[in-house]
This record gives C-alpha cells, sequence and structure tokens, in this order.
C-alpha cells in the first residue's frame, strides 16, 4: 500500500499482491538398504520421497552417475563381482523454475563371489591296496566347507580339505572333485576344483610253478625240485611234503632236494610262495624199490631179474613190472641208471 499526503489530505493506494514461494527441497522417507548376494543373485535399491513439484532420481555407484539409473528403484538382475560398491541415490525437485535436490544414506553391495581355490587335487596312480590323499587349498570370505565328490556324486563323510583312501580296490577308481562353499551374511557361494583322476593298478597274479612235475627215484635216491615264482619280488618258497614219506634238504634259491628215505610209493611235495599263501604248485616223486625178489636185499638176484627183463615192453614174454623203475613201460637205460643209483 503506498499513501501520499498534500494539504493536510492523505490518500492510498493498494498494490496487487505477490506470493512468495520456497523451495524447501526433498524429503527422504524411505533410504536404500545394503544387501550382500552371491554371484547371480537379484539386487534392489529403493529410495521413497516426498516434495513439492517434480522429482526425479539419479542413482550413483562410488559417486559416479550410472546410466538409466533414474527411477525410484534401481535393480541388478543378476549381480556379478565388478557390482560391488557404495549405492547412492540423489532426489531433485523442480518448482517454479528452482531445483533443489537430497542424497539419500549410502547403500553397500557386498557380492560373495564364492571360494577362491589356491592348490586344485592331483591325479594319481596306485596298486590295490595303496594309499591316496587328494587335496585342496582355497581362501574365501565367511566359514569354508567341502565336499568331495566321485564320478559326479557326492562322498558321504568327506567333509574336510583333504580325502583320503587308506587301501584302494579297483572299484576306487574314478574322478574326484571338491566342491567348496562359504558363507557369508546369509547368502552361500560355491567354487568347484578341477578332477583328479585315480588309476587303479591291477593287482599283480602271483604264480608258482615247480618243476619236475614228476620224478622217479628208487629207495635212498634223491632228486631235486625248483620252483619259479611270478607276479612279486619276493620269489621265496616254503617247501613241505604234503603226502608220502622222505625228507627234505634247502638247496640253491628256490630249489630243494627230496631224498627218499622211506618206503616205496608216492610222494608229494608243495611248495607254497611267501608273499601269497593261497598260491602253491606240486610235484609228486614216484619212489621204487630196486629189492626186485623182495627179500630185503639188493644183490645179484635182483640184478639178474633186471637183467633178463631187459628191453621189453608189457607185451614182451621177458616183460617184469617190477623192473620197470620209473613205469614208463620199458626196461632200458633209465631203469639201468635207477638200479645202479647208490650201489
Amino acid at each position: 500500500m503506498v499513501t501520499n499526503t498534500l494539504g493536510g489530505t492523505a490518500a492510498s493506494t493498494n498494490s496487487v499482491s505477490a506470493v512468495l514461494s520456497v523451495n524447501a527441497g526433498p524429503a527422504l522417507t524411505s533410504q536404500p538398504a545394503s544387501r550382500t548376494l552371491a554371484v547371480g543373485g537379484a539386487a534392489t535399491f529403493t529410495v521413497e520421497a516426498t516434495g513439492s513439484g517434480t522429482l526425479s532420481f539419479q542413482w550413483l555407484k562410488n559417486g559416479t552417475d550410472i546410466r538409466g539409473g533414474t527411477s525410484a528403484t534401481f535393480s541388478i538382475p543378476s549381480v556379478q563381482v565388478p557390482d560391488a560398491g557404495i549405492y547412492t541415490c540423489v532426489v531433485t525437485n523442480s518448482l517454479n523454475g528452482t531445483t533443489t535436490s537430497a542424497t539419500s544414506g549410502s547403500a553397500t553391495l557386498t557380492v560373495n563371489a564364492g571360494p577362491t581355490l589356491t592348490t586344485q587335487p592331483v591325479s594319481q596312480t596306485l596298486a590295490v591296496g595303496g594309499a591316496v590323499t587328494f587335496t585342496v587349498a582355497a581362501t574365501g570370505s565367511g566359514t569354508l566347507s567341502y565336499q568331495w565328490t566321485k564320478d559326479g556324486s557326492s562322498i558321504g563323510g568327506a567333509f574336510s580339505a583333504t580325502f583320503t583312501i587308506s587301501s584302494v580296490q579297483p572299484t576306487d577308481a574314478g574322478d574326484y572333485a571338491c566342491r567348496v562353499t562359504n558363507s557369508l551374511s546369509g547368502t552361500s557361494a560355491a567354487t568347484s576344483s578341477s578332477s583328479a583322476t585315480l588309476t587303479v593298478l591291477a593287482a599283480p597274479v602271483i604264480t608258482v610253478t615247480v618243476e619236475p612235475k614228476t620224478a622217479t627215484v628208487v629207495t635212498n635216491g634223491q632228486v631235486i625240485l625248483r620252483a619259479g615264482v611270478t607276479g612279486t619280488a619276493n620269489t621265496g618258497v616254503t617247501w613241505s611234503i604234503t603226502s608220502g614219506e622222505g625228507t627234505l634238504s634247502a638247496g640253491a634259491p628256490g630249489s630243494i632236494t627230496y631224498a627218499a628215505t622211506g618206503s616205496p610209493g608216492t610222494t608229494t611235495i608243495t611248495a607254497v610262495s611267501q608273499a601269497d599263501g593261497t598260491k602253491s604248485d606240486s610235484a609228486t616223486v614216484t619212489v621204487r624199490t630196486r629189492d626186485l625178489t623182495g627179500d630185503g636185499l639188493i644183490d645179484v638176484l635182483d640184478l639178474a631179474i633186471f637183467a633178463r627183463a631187459w628191453g621189453s615192453t608189457p607185451a614182451s614174454p621177458n616183460w617184469n613190472a617190477a623192473a620197470d623203475l620209473n613205469g614208463d613201460g620199458n626196461v632200458d637205460e633209465t631203469e639201468l641208471a635207477l638200479f645202479l643209483a647208490g650201489l
């Protein structure tokens, strides 16, 4: 209102009204919340604001504008390790040509990337009965846990950084790996090791072979038997008479001398592997007497019987089975050598 005074009189005039508007800026009524997610999880940050005029939004990561982050919510459908950081939102209102901004509090996005394996399990080759240990080493946030697998299937009770088989068998052959998981702020993430192949070599087959398989000696005669062992570095054998009579005396390694000190008949001599007691082989020794007359003496009477049977076979008229000392159906030089042995 404007007033003037003139000659003792006063007059006033009122101006038009003017409205003063004060842009107080937006007020944030809801702040974004920090999140911890595993790789691949979905993250959403939200703000709520009130204020005069038109509100606009700009999200920032680590202080830098995020392209396209211009609404009240900002989402990452599948978070990755580079998405970790500090997120804020600047809310701006426009009123009568003026703009005022307010910045939200910070929300931290932590991405649980899972453990990092610093040591991988190593493939191994063992013989049956050997011991094998697979090992992994890992680093990572939170608590680490382990699960070993064989050919993709979990192994019960295999929950540590090492997995041991104390005595491998053919069925243990396969591919072994370890899945390491970390737990962080309610999230978990897993990393699998590379595969380690366990190759189990077939157990060697131990064989024992005694030579000769058969032999014929006369009473008080001797024969040397030899045993060969394959499939093991321990080639030792234990000799024994498993049936019949006689005595054994040690000879060169792997050999034994049998002496027919008992009565005529058949004697079985067995060699058993010292590496595997289930593996053995035997020889049969036939013991014959030179007492062809059966009078308890070996003399010219026996020699006469032998001489008459010389060169005969069972079909010969002069055949005498008692003179066939080796039982081969002939009375020849072999019988002569047996008859003269020990004389």
